[in-house]
């Protein structure tokens, strides 16, 4: 019976070329970053959620302005506001899913995700027992982060909220597999190939 996969780790870590290969051998994928951001757009329950949570300044022209809303999510002192929110989003989430690739599809599903410690909650609602994590050098990970334009002190500030050891602890996970993403020189059909390992000898 098919299964949903997630795929994880900290910001920067090489996530997303890990769910470019899988997609490149015709495998489904969803990035559920992109996911909730179109959700956002159509979805009037995260406005109405957003602002019982966060007041009305993290709406603008009947949109939800992320970049608020970023701000007011890795505020330490709004750790409650977040876990509520981050609730909400991921059992809408979780329902999309559920409605696009219910549990007897016939083809797995990969999932990529940030390690927030709600993703503990994200691993019950869809029944989750099989985690692919990728992890990267911290200067790796920096110069990337870098790259994208982000303010000093990003990869940091993130990975407080990032553990991912403490995510997976309760034993609801089987397989905790590890893929290491070293760098982006020249390594990528050595990453491709562990992928293929993971995918084939060890989730199957």
């Amino acid at each position: 019976m098919a299964k949903f996969i997630l795929v994880t780790g900290e910001a920067g870590c090489g996530k997303s070329a890990v769910m470019d290969y899988l997609k490149s051998k015709g495998k489904i994928i969803y990035k559920t970053d992109d996911v909730v951001k179109d959700m956002y757009k159509y979805d009037e329950l995260f406005l109405i959620k957003a602002k019982e949570i966060y007041g009305d300044e993290v709406v603008t022209d009947e949109q939800i302005n992320t970049k608020i809303l970023a701000e007011k999510l890795f505020d330490p002192a709004l750790v409650a506001e977040r876990t509520q929110y981050m609730e909400e989003v991921h059992k809408e989430l979780c329902r999309f899913l559920m409605k696009h690739h219910p549990f007897n599809s016939f083809e797995d599903v990969y999932l990529e995700a940030a390690p927030l410690k709600e993703i503990a909650s994200f691993i019950q609602y869809l029944g989750i027992t099989d985690v692919i994590i990728v992890e990267s050098k911290p200067e790796i990970v920096e110069q990337r982060l870098t790259l994208r334009n982000k303010p000093d002190g990003y990869w940091k500030k993130v990975s407080e909220f990032q553990n991912i050891r403490n995510v997976f602890n309760d034993g609801k996970v089987k397989n905790y597999l590890h893929l290491d993403f070293i760098d982006n020189s020249g390594t990528l059909e050595e990453l491709h190939k562990r992928i293929d390992e993971i995918v084939n000898d060890y989730l199957h």
